[in-house]
């Protein structure tokens, strides 16, 4: 009856011994497939970058120093195609491209109606006109924006002078060239216009 318990016994511990190895070897294949990695995994990052219109005058100012009336007979026609002196530079300082308009106000103040090419002096007018300028080395003017010398509108009646211009560093910069002619029977005296630029996306 001994022999039977003992050997009922071994083939228990036999058989919990195989159990064993079988459930460890089964855990660790399992534990080994969780462990192997998947090759690679996929990530997204989202921004969105706000459009801005933004506009800054780099040269901002343009003085013709002192001309003379045409009956003097010289020094009454100057532009600033030449870079004496420079004419405005604009540059987008934005996000997107975008068209520029520009208006002024009345240069001269001479009453004549005819005084200016046979036309008024008051914008838009012969005496006072504006174009789109290449910047050397940089930007060119799209053909849909003003490339040949323009009367210059009025302030509250602006016209388009550069369109397409890039937001992209070396092609974000243009030039306004400025035409003056001083009209007949202009009265002496200091000579200002307030010339406003105006973006908007193109």
């Amino acid at each position: 009856m001994a022999e039977i318990s003992n050997n009922a016994l071994a083939v228990l511990m036999i058989i919990a011994l195989v159990v064993s190895v079988v459930g460890t070897l089964s855990t660790l294949d399992m534990l080994k497939v969780a462990q192997v990695p998947t090759g690679f995994v996929v990530g997204q990052a989202n921004v969105t970058v706000n459009s801005t219109t933004t506009i800054t005058l780099p040269v901002s100012s343009i003085d013709f120093g002192t001309m003379n009336v045409p009956s003097f007979g010289s020094n009454y026609v100057n532009d600033t195609t030449d870079g004496s002196p420079p004419p405005f530079q604009i540059a987008n300082n934005g996000s997107v491209v975008i068209n520029i308009t520009v208006g002024a106000e009345d240069l001269w103040t001479t009453p004549t109606s005819t005084a200016c090419y046979g036309g008024s002096a008051s914008n838009p007018t012969a005496c006072y006109q504006y174009k789109c300028g290449d910047l050397p080395g940089g930007a060119s003017c799209s053909p849909e924006g003003v490339t040949t010398f323009t009367n210059m509108n009025s302030t509250a009646n602006p016209y388009k002078v550069i369109a397409y211009l890039d937001y992209k560093a070396g092609n974000d910069t243009l030039e306004v060239e400025i035409n003056v002619s001083v009209p007949d029977d202009e009265p002496q005296g200091a000579k200002g216009s307030l010339v406003t630029f105006t973006a908007t996306q193109a």
